[in-house]
């Protein structure tokens, strides 16, 4: 009933969050009552079985693959129905290389624009964070090619449909650690889940490994084996899944006409929108980790 009902739930989070003048006791039950669904949640999730057996997080060459199909709205809306596409997070770093390397006409954005944002919704994508939109679109804004005003107001579109972009229902976290080790590197990430109360000692979170493989690009894998844990003061619970996660890099620079920006991308599409960008610095290695589904309370 949890799981099937999760628009219901986020209505009723979003209404607990405008709640304003809370007493004491109020507040305590409020959270006795999350803590309880998210446990609930858990369980069944657990029970059902819904997690991912896959550990790759990212896959270098599957996304160039993706890329190259992606020629047009019409593959793009094709590779969605085929269930080859699982994040509204994917769909926009698609429309950002499509829409710079083989622009669509304007009448073919209109004509196809609810075809794709239904799609999406119809496959049950998940969710784009709005910060995530809005910080894509403020760059896009400060972009020298014309294609950049279609593209704007398809990703504002995506922004206003309350089933493929949320601003609370993703948590962002960074890279704690990196540590190499000889053609990887292990970037730890600390993650406390909402639907695991913990009693172990340490701190809990994840781990993901980066590799470079010849010929096949590099990917990104999920640690899930306890002992890849050893030695270290985290640990990780399997409730934590790679299907809930997009990984990225935010990245700062300068305009060629001084403007400061921070980037969020998984691939340097940057380099084409904005040609001349200076000063660019990785600024992190980060995850957003859906929680749809989960209720999260947060202590003041």
């Amino acid at each position: 009933c949890i799981i099937q009902n999760e628009e219901l739930y986020d209505s009723m989070f979003t209404s607990i969050l405008e709640l304003r003048d809370l007493k004491t006791s109020d507040s305590r039950v409020i959270s006795s009552l999350l803590l309880e669904v998210s446990k609930k949640v858990y369980s069944v999730r657990a029970s059902s079985g819904t997690h991912s057996e896959s550990t790759a997080v990212f896959d270098d060459k599957k996304w160039e693959d993706l890329i190259k199909r992606s020629m047009n709205l019409t593959d793009v809306i094709q590779a969605i129905t085929q269930q080859n596409i699982s994040s509204v997070f994917i769909v926009v770093d698609i429309l950002l290389f499509l829409f710079f390397l083989s622009p669509p006409s304007v009448e073919e954005t209109e004509r196809l624009q609810d075809t794709l944002i239904n799609t999406c919704c119809e496959q049950n994508l998940q969710r784009i964070t709005s910060q995530y939109l809005e910080l894509t679109i403020s760059v896009l804004k400060l972009s020298p090619s014309p294609q950049k005003h279609q593209l704007i107001t398809l990703l504002e579109a995506i922004r206003r449909e309350k089933k493929l972009s949320s601003h609370h229902n993703m948590v962002l976290t960074t890279e704690e650690k990196v540590t190499q080790l000889n053609s990887s590197k292990d970037r730890t990430y600390l993650f406390k889940h909402p639907g695991v109360v913990c009693t172990r000692s340490g701190r809990c979170g994840f781990k993901l490994k980066h590799c470079q493989q010849k010929k096949k690009g590099w990917s990104i894998v999920l640690c899930t084996d306890g002992a890849e844990y050893s030695g270290t003061d985290v640990h990780y619970h399997d409730v934590v899944t790679l299907d809930r996660m997009y990984h990225y890099v935010l990245v700062s620079g300068t305009t060629a006409d001084g403007h400061k920006v921070k980037i969020p991308a998984r691939y340097g599409w940057w380099t084409k929108w904005l040609p001349g960008l200076k000063n660019v610095t990785v600024e992190g290695q980060c995850i957003q980790y859906d929680l749809t589904g989960y209720l999260v309370h947060k202590h003041d």
